[in-house]
């Protein structure tokens, strides 16, 4: 505990007697005497001298009564004294041992706790933070736990060879930019066919549709139903293959806000169409072919589906 000191405390005498289990001392006053806790030696110089502790708690006693803390030096003993004995604020032992004590400790600084961290000797820290704001932390990648043996396994920024089957996202037919191009951005800009087979009265094109050709399949009417730009993000040019291979026409619905420029909007069985976006909601029907039986629309399915 903190001590405080005051060169200006002349001696002082008791007021009352002190049996050997007090707690509380009386002065004939406190003047020049420092703020509490301080040290006070009972009967100096006589075989009854006891160093005392003023303490820091004063409650429940009006100056120049005291709390103390009685016989602090170590292996001392409490006495008893007397009305009028000498009481004297001094410099005492256990002062001088608690600064030589820090001085010497090469394990803990003053007001902190733990180990204190040298600038030569092997330690390891933990629950620390370094602000590196006002810190600079160099570690060698040698010095991390396999962080050069995990950095060797990633593939470089320049020119990266990578190895496995490594995925990325398809872009939209008709992207012409620096992005990545996966096998399904090829095989659909190539024309090789894919399809979107269905089987239901009702269908709405989606933007996965582009490059594929939707099948139609079912002997009672269908509406399959062209959406706003405002749903799917259509690319300009976007084109859309439809075929009818059920014997139940399909009629060609616009969305919200969609126009079809042209009156051709339905598909007997065997008719395919082409689906061209022409502006932003606007889109024209191009038949392909002329119905059941004929030679040439049979031609164009074959064309449509790969054949």
């Amino acid at each position: 505990m903190a001590r405080n000191y005051s060169s200006i405390s002349e001696a002082k005498t008791l007021t009352a007697n002190v049996t050997n289990v007090a707690t509380q001392i009386t002065l004939n006053n406190v003047t020049g005497l420092p703020s509490v806790p301080y040290v006070l030696v009972l009967s100096p110089d006589t075989a009854s001298e006891e160093v005392i502790l003023v303490d820091a708690n004063q409650t429940g006693v009006i100056s120049p009564t005291l709390n103390v803390t009685r016989a602090i030096e170590t292996g001392a003993i409490a006495y008893t004294h007397t009305n009028g004995n000498t009481v004297k604020h001094m410099i005492v032992g256990s002062d001088f041992q608690t600064i030589h004590d820090h001085v010497d400790n090469t394990t803990t600084a003053h007001g902190a706790t733990g180990a204190v961290v040298g600038t030569t000797n092997t330690q390891t820290l933990t629950n620390k933070t370094i602000n590196s704001a006002s810190n600079t932390l160099t570690v060698a990648q040698s010095a991390v736990t396999s962080l050069v043996s995990d950095l060797a396994l990633k593939a470089p920024l320049a020119s990266p060879t990578f190895t496995g089957t490594p995925l990325s996202t398809t872009a939209a037919v008709g992207t012409n930019t620096t992005q990545i191009a996966t096998t399904e951005f090829v095989r659909l800009s190539d024309g090789i066919p894919t399809y979107n087979a269905q089987t239901g009265a009702t269908y709405t094109f989606v933007l996965a549709d582009v490059g594929k050709t939707v099948t139609a399949s079912n002997a009672n009417p269908q509406t399959y139903t062209i959406p706003p730009q405002a749903s799917v993000v259509w690319l300009a040019g976007t084109t859309l293959n439809v075929i009818n291979l059920g014997a139940g026409v399909v009629t060609f619905a616009a969305g919200v806000g969609v126009t079809v420029t042209n009156a051709v909007q339905t598909l007997t069985q065997y008719q395919s169409a082409r689906l061209v976006r022409t502006a932003s909601d606007a889109w024209t029907v191009t038949p392909d072919s002329g119905g059941a039986g004929g030679g040439a629309g049979l031609q164009d399915i074959f064309l449509l589906m790969g054949a």
